[in-house]
């Protein structure tokens, strides 16, 4: 599993399966992790969000993430 409380404060692109098995990109700032959850304002919803942690597949820091801006394939 992925140690997010070393992103608290961060901007982070992640790669995320949803419970339905729909996957997104988003670029999401940390704000608290719990040890099913990670809480987080989302840059493209503007929005506060909870993320279950064994839905995130994949996690950078968005500075060394190849994809600028956020990317989200999930329509709200």
């Amino acid at each position: 599993m992925l140690n997010f409380s070393s992103y608290i404060g961060r901007v982070v692109m992640i790669i995320y399966m949803d419970r339905t098995g729909r996957l997104s990109q988003r670029h999401i700032e940390v704000r608290s992790v719990t040890d099913t959850t990670v809480s987080a304002f989302c840059l493209a919803q503007r929005a506060p969000r909870v993320f279950l942690r064994d839905g995130i597949l994949s996690a950078l820091p968005a500075k060394q993430a190849s994809v600028s801006g956020a990317v989200n394939s999930k329509k709200d």
